[in-house]
């Protein structure tokens, strides 16, 4: 009798980041260790912009991969799923900014996560339930840059809120090196 080993379905440490303004450059990227990956969106649980595949990078754990979305409409829920060879995930929803001509947006800044990981956990669960156009994250993300121990539980810790929410990342002197810089999509 031989035993095969079944490729684990994976797509995790899923964020949002931009390359430019929230509504132009918008960006899902997510870990995976599947050889391809994709995601179905749309402005409705249908997902009727359709699928599209990831775009492959090597990361600290396998693949990252990155979507970067046409100009999405403002004010609007993106509902989206990610796939691999094990299927696709849960349907999950993202709020787009307002219009830039709004002279009124909201934003919340915060950081120093860095080695209270169950104090992150408590912060991001409580953002998660937040509404604002984008947040801010002022560095000192993980307490070791090169330790992908702590970049795991970091974005582990903060699932609920990274996986629904626009960030602009700023680098601290702990987390500051290649991991740092190949994680997050910035402008």
């Amino acid at each position: 009798m031989f035993l095969y080993a079944q490729s684990v379905f994976c797509q995790t440490h899923i964020h949002w980041g931009s390359t430019n303004d929230p509504l132009h450059g918008l960006v899902v990227s997510w870990q995976s260790n599947e050889i391809s990956s994709q995601i179905k969106w749309g402005y409705t649980s249908s997902f009727e912009q359709g699928s599209f595949s990831g775009v492959r990078r090597n990361n600290y754990a396998g693949y990252l991969y990155d979507y970067i979305f046409p100009t999405v409409i403002a004010s609007s829920t993106i509902y989206y799923a990610i796939a691999g060879h094990g299927g696709w995930t849960a349907e999950k929803t993202f709020q787009t900014s307002v219009s830039q001509s709004s002279t009124h947006f909201s934003f919340i800044a915060g950081g120093d996560s860095r080695t209270y990981m169950d104090d992150w956990r408590t912060v991001a669960n409580k953002l998660a339930t937040e509404t604002v156009d984008f947040h801010l994250f002022l560095g000192d993300h993980v307490n070791s840059g090169s330790s992908t121990t702590d970049w795991s539980n970091w974005f582990d810790s903060g699932e609920n809120f990274l996986k629904k929410n626009l960030i602009y990342h700023t680098g601290g002197n702990h987390e500051y090196g290649p991991i740092y810089l190949n994680q997050f999509v910035l402008p």
